[in-house]
């Protein structure tokens, strides 16, 4: 147990010097391969495939099953974790790269903020003044430099602060600057009336507010950098209120009338 200890220790070390969220759920797998007795170092694709199939039929303690979501973040952790073990010679392979993954269903994006809602919470962000002291107001400014970045480029938010000087990051990690505007981004929110905002909903709202004003498909996806047009479904999942109106607009049919 004490080893396991400090291998997680180790790995959540690693994590934090690539920039990732130290947060990582790797310890349900360990949990597993302890109560199976199986050697980290020794496991096999069908082990990982059956530790995934284990995942889809644990029960959580409160709520019945573990949702789509859950699972893929359980996966994603001993994904990162056997990177971990090959990159340190702890293990010869990551079997979890060989795995068929349960597919998630697409979801639609909700609590997107519009494009009048998004220039409020940048106002509230810059608002430098409430802060008490300089260095507090310095640190509200340099949130809100990347704040407008982050909306103005779509760019994820662990690639803008890998990219920014660290005079900019005020000598912290990339994790910890997420981590500070994220809790900035609740106040605002909560100032403001509107359902929390996070760092990465400025890319979706990027990518949102580009569709809605006719830029194509193809070109959000260059915008955002997706290799694949599948991963930007879900900014075609339009909602009821814009098919309306782009179904008033384009029907051939709307200045003409009934045919006679």
């Amino acid at each position: 147990m004490n080893d396991n200890h400090t291998i997680i220790t180790e790995f959540l070390a690693w994590r934090k010097e690539r920039g990732l969220h130290a947060r990582c759920s790797v310890k349900k797998l360990i949990d597993y391969l302890d109560e199976r007795n199986i050697d980290f170092s020794a496991l096999k694709v069908h082990d990982a495939q059956e530790y995934q199939g284990w995942l889809l039929s644990m029960e959580k303690q409160k709520s019945g099953r573990y949702d789509e979501g859950t699972i893929a973040k359980f996966i994603k952790a001993a994904v990162s974790f056997y990177d971990f073990l090959k990159g340190t010679g702890r293990a010869a392979s990551n079997p979890f790269a060989a795995i068929r993954r349960k597919r998630l269903r697409k979801k639609v994006l909700t609590n997107i903020p519009s494009e009048k809602k998004m220039n409020e919470i940048l106002a509230a962000i810059g608002r430098f003044e409430d802060e008490s002291g300089l260095r507090n107001r310095k640190v509200r400014y340099r949130l809100h430099v990347i704040a407008e970045v982050l909306y103005s480029t779509g760019m994820r938010e662990l690639v803008l602060c890998e990219k920014c000087d660290r005079t900019l990051l005020f000598g912290a990690q990339a994790a910890e600057i997420i981590t500070l505007l994220n809790r900035l981004l609740r106040k605002v929110s909560k100032e403001i009336g509107i359902s929390v905002m996070t760092s990465h909903k400025f890319r979706h709202a990027f990518g949102t507010h580009f569709l809605k004003r006719g830029c194509g498909i193809r070109h959000i996806q260059e915008l955002l950098g997706h290799k694949a047009i599948k991963n930007i479904e879900v900014y075609t999942k339009v909602d009821r209120d814009k098919l309306k109106q782009v179904f008033d607009e384009c029907h051939p049919r709307k200045f003409k009338g009934a045919a006679g």
